[in-house]
């Protein structure tokens, strides 16, 4: 460190040997580095000398996979430490609470990909649920590390604890998994009869579990076209008559409810017995999109934050910034009676647009939810106009709102709070913000903002697109504040609706020659007529991995098209070029996730014998029907060609040929069904088809091959998304696994798949007791580590220091571009992680102390790094030990003690006290400034330790050399 930092240090001192007792830690380090980047009166560096100019570093990969946080921030029963995941990085950060107004990091964990949702299981374990890899984490949150892994089933989305046991909601399964909490071994699978359960609750004392249904539906469903009424005639009366299409109603609507030999129970709320596992539905109706849930401890009241769609108004101008009621519905827990209902905007003019005063208050998309029974308010989170809440359950008054975001209708500052967790003394909560990779700290006795914090050191997402990602959630581009895009396509995915979005006033849609199938630009004529403006009833498509044209009919020739939707559809105004730029980037930039029913090794299964995917495979490919088979439209691997087709196997009027990315996702329905259905529409452009083998003429389509359409279908639910299927997938290398014949054969499939090309291959754990992140370089077949001095190690030499007991590590597949990134150099700056790390120097002293102070560094030394912290572990609860900060090494005895701080300049001497669980974390916010690349600090902690022979303990050095 240069000498004017020495100089800083000295005199923030107060002299040699001076000590600062501090009422709140967190709050002396941002002085100190001020003090340090002002140059004690110098020019803002520590040099004093101009910042250099560092050229930019090249910017890292990214993959998006939108995942649907369900509970990512969590605090401790205790109160002293706060969870927060990171999906997009795989990280959980686990904070200190010893000042609930002011986290401190402690430490960063490497979990599985897309982790959305921890919950502690006791005091120092933590469970993480990680949706794309398909597993639990399991977490020892003092030595900040995973000490196992469990998979779990697809789409882990939620976990709780009750009776002992784990409960994980596998959301694309319909199911919860309940695992043993001590041993993690399967107790049972329940099946849910609803559509993505996902977000859970522990009720009745422990004796209850809730679980809550995400896209729900709400009763509507497709009414054929041979059924139903004809469209009104267009406003002009040049135009020709509508398309004869379906039409969407309610399935209990006397007027058409003979129509259906099925019913639509639309069961939202589940209640699980603990003690006998069994499940029962409690509650109906509560909504269409349901995000999560909140449980009375001393009542019997479930509150439930959700929306309901008014899908069955038909035309876009009739939905106008009004197709969305946001809402909180309690819940008798006992009888499953809605008790109260609070709509989140009434009041709001409907037929005003714009409405200034609406957008000023509105509170839309409630996507979280916390209870503080001693004040009976319910905290809730509007993710889409940056709002948090509270109502008064017993009024059912909403008594304060909170701004998170800055006032106005820019998007660029937006946080989309989407959960909550509350401190349990009672004044501090806790919201992460998904957009801004944020959480804010808010005060609930002033129902302000006291803090907002990066929820990790590193936010893995380029700029351009966390800025592109926020036009899909943000309702304040809406005219009132009721309505985002996400409103309908829920985290980028559907919310399982169809929806007449026609325009009677519109015109016609002359679709482009060349997307016409069968159409050769310059030879043949066009085969297609105009495109009608109503165009009836269309199923909500999700958003990941596009293919343009867009929409069912293609008449959206590219993402930037649907600008107009801002004005048309959500009432407010169409995005500058710029920022609809930005956010069709980040659209095109979304991928599926893996086909959860596709094998590993991307092979086809040739069981059962009369509906498996190899024949399917072959029939998709090689069956002629007049001259043309499958895949001449269906091009894979999107499942489409684009093109715009008048074959009417799917619609009255022509359509876009569709990807088939999705088709597993789309069970649930089916038109011939004579019980209760999880839901109203099922696959292909208005909903009305179960499946390939119930589509209308599909038998003519397979004439050649009889019975093939079981086949196709049973391909069709393997079909590759792109994605590789193992993309996510975890694996244990550590004593017990280094020889067990299942966890082998995944390792040798996971080599072989990187070996390929599909996925990299990387491993976070620790060897020889040392925490440590490889990458598998698969042409080499050698596994690098994080710093430059290491040499690469073979599979085979990793497996023998597991068997051993000296390696004990997690394998995970990521996408191949992501290696690097997700393993040895986060950065993506050239530089190894574990050579810009904090490093210990020198040991414990004295040697025959049993009080052992340890430091360590809560990431690494960066410049602009404000999460950098040091913590102090190792010590008694309540004690009082220095913290000593020295810009050199030294080593001074002191009796038994080796001070290893220097001591030429003297050292600053933090005196701070331990929290109950034996330790303290100290922030020291790095300046975002170059100049400081290359400024060393040593830490060193010196304790009271009575048992110790003079009454101290001291720590090993921490050696924090701050780079780029």
């Amino acid at each position: 460190m240069p000498a004017t930092v020495s100089k800083c240090i000295a005199e923030w001192s107060l002299g040699r040997g001076a000590a600062r007792r501090l009422g709140s830690v967190q709050l002396l380090a941002p002085a100190l580095l001020a003090i340090l980047s002002a140059g004690c009166g110098g020019s803002g560096s520590p040099t004093g000398a101009p910042a250099p100019t560092a050229p930019a570093p090249p910017e890292a990969p990214f993959v998006s996979f939108e995942s649907s946080a369900t509970q990512p921030i969590a605090v401790s029963a205790d109160g002293l430490r706060l969870f927060v995941l990171q999906p997009v990085g795989g990280t959980l950060s686990i904070f200190s609470l010893q000042d609930p107004s002011h986290p401190v990091l402690r430490s960063q964990v490497r979990v599985g990909l897309e982790p959305v949702a921890v919950a502690e299981r006791v005091p120092g374990e933590v469970w993480v649920a990680n949706q794309l890899s398909d597993s639990v984490s399991v977490v020892d949150v003092d030595q900040g590390r995973v000490i196992d892994t469990v998979q779990v089933g697809d789409q882990p989305s939620d976990v709780v604890f009750a009776g002992g046991l784990a409960f994980v909601t596998l959301a694309t399964e319909d199911r919860v998994a309940v695992l043993d909490g001590a041993s993690r071994a399967l107790s049972a699978m329940i099946d849910v009869p609803a559509e993505e359960p996902r977000a859970l609750a522990v009720g009745d004392n422990g004796q209850s579990v809730w679980v809550l249904v995400r896209r729900s539906g709400n009763g509507t469903t497709i009414l054929p076209a041979s059924l139903a009424p004809e469209q009104p005639l267009p406003d002009d009366p040049n135009l020709p008559h509508p398309p004869h299409t379906g039409a969407i109603v309610r399935a209990d609507d006397p007027a058409w409810q003979d129509a259906f030999s099925y019913s639509l129970p639309d069961r939202d709320l589940f209640r699980i017995d603990v003690a006998g596992l069994t499940i029962e539905p409690v509650a109906t109706a509560l909504g269409t999109t349901l995000f999560d849930l909140a449980v009375d401890p001393l009542g019997p009241t479930v509150w439930v934050a959700g929306t309901e769609a008014r899908n069955t108004i038909a035309f876009e101008q009739q939905l106008r910034a009004r197709a969305i009621e946001h809402r909180i519905v309690a819940v008798d827990s006992a009888s499953g009676d809605v008790k109260a209902t609070v709509d989140l905007n009434q009041g709001v003019e409907v037929d005003l647009l714009p409405d200034p005063a609406s957008l000023a208050v509105a509170l839309a998309e409630p996507t979280g939810l916390a209870y503080e029974p001693a004040t009976r308010r319910l905290w809730l989170a509007a993710q889409g106009t940056d709002r948090v809440a509270s109502i008064d359950v017993d009024s059912g008054a909403i008594s304060a709102r909170v701004e998170l975001g800055s006032p106005g209708d820019t998007t660029v500052d937006r946080r989309g709070p989407r959960a909550l967790a509350l401190h349990p003394g009672g004044n501090w909560l806790y919201v992460y913000n998904g957009l801004s990779d944020t959480f804010s700290v808010v005060d609930v006795q002033s129902a302000t903002v006291a803090l907002e914090q990066p929820v990790s050191s590193r936010d893995p997402m380029p700029a351009a697109t966390r800025a592109g990602r926020k036009f899909l959630f943000d309702a304040r581009l809406s005219g009132n504040g009721t309505m985002s895009c996400a409103s309908c396509h829920v985290d980028a995915e559907t919310d399982g609706l169809a929806w007449n979005l026609g325009d009677p006033a519109g015109e016609l849609f002359e679709v482009p020659i060349e997307l016409q199938q069968g159409a050769i630009p310059g030879v043949a004529p066009p085969v297609f007529p105009p495109l009608h403006p109503m165009k009836g009833p269309l199923v909500t498509q999700s958003l990941r991995g596009l293919i343009e044209p867009l929409h069912w009919r293609g008449d959206k020739p590219a993402f930037e098209d649907f600008n107009g939707a801002f004005d048309s559809l959500l009432g407010g105004h169409e995005l500058a070029d710029g920022d609809m730029a930005l956010f069709a980037d980040w659209a095109r930039s979304v991928r599926h996730a893996p086909n959860p029913h596709q094998q590993l090794d991307r092979s086809l299964p040739t069981t059962p014998p009369d509906a498996n995917a190899a024949t399917g495979s072959e029939i998709f490919h090689d069956t002629s029907v007049d001259g043309s088979s499958c895949i001449d439209c269906h091009a894979l691997p999107e499942g489409s060609t684009g093109f715009i087709s008048l074959l009417a196997m799917s619609s009255p009027q022509p359509m876009r040929v569709p990807p088939l990315f999705d088709y597993y996702r789309k069970d649930g329905f089916d038109p011939d069904a004579t019980g209760p259905l999880a839901s109203g529409f099922g696959r292909f452009s208005d909903g009305r088809v179960g499946d390939l083998v119930e589509l209308a003429g599909v038998q003519d389509l397979f004439a050649a091959d009889v019975g093939g359409s079981p086949h196709v279908d049973a391909f069709l639910r393997q079909l590759d998304t792109g994605t590789a299927p193992a993309t996510g997938r975890e694996v244990e290398l550590d004593l017990l696994s280094a020889t067990e014949p299942e966890a082998v054969a995944l390792r040798a499939l996971l080599i072989e798949r990187a070996g390929l090309g599909e996925i990299a291959l990387v491993a976070h754990g620790r060897i020889e007791g040392a925490p440590r992140t490889l990458l598998y370089d698969a042409e080499a077949q050698l596994w690098s580590l994080d710093t430059e001095l290491d040499e690469p190690l073979t599979t085979a030499q990793l497996e023998g220091l597991a068997a051993a007991d000296g390696a004990d590590l997690v394998w995970t597949a990521v996408a191949p571009q992501l290696g690097p990134v997700c393993s040895v150099d986060a950065d993506f700056d050239g530089q190894l992680d574990g050579d810009v790390a904090a490093v210990l120097v020198g040991t414990p002293t004295p040697a025959a102390c049993h009080v052992r102070p340890r430091l360590s560094a809560s990431t690494l030394p960066r410049v602009g790094q404000k999460l950098f912290s040091v913590v102090v572990d190792g010590v008694a609860p309540s004690s009082v030990g220095s913290l000593l900060v020295s810009s050199t090494l030294g080593s001074t005895p002191v009796g038994e003690l080796q001070l290893l701080v220097g001591l030429d300049t003297p050292p600053l001497e933090l005196v701070l006290l331990a929290d109950a669980l034996g330790a303290v974390s100290v922030a020291f916010p790095i300046p975002d400034d170059p100049a400081w690349v290359g400024a060393v600090m040593v830490f060193q902690a010196v304790w009271s330790a009575p048992a110790c022979s003079g009454g101290m303990a001291a720590s090993a050095a921490l050696v924090a050399t701050v780079a780029p």
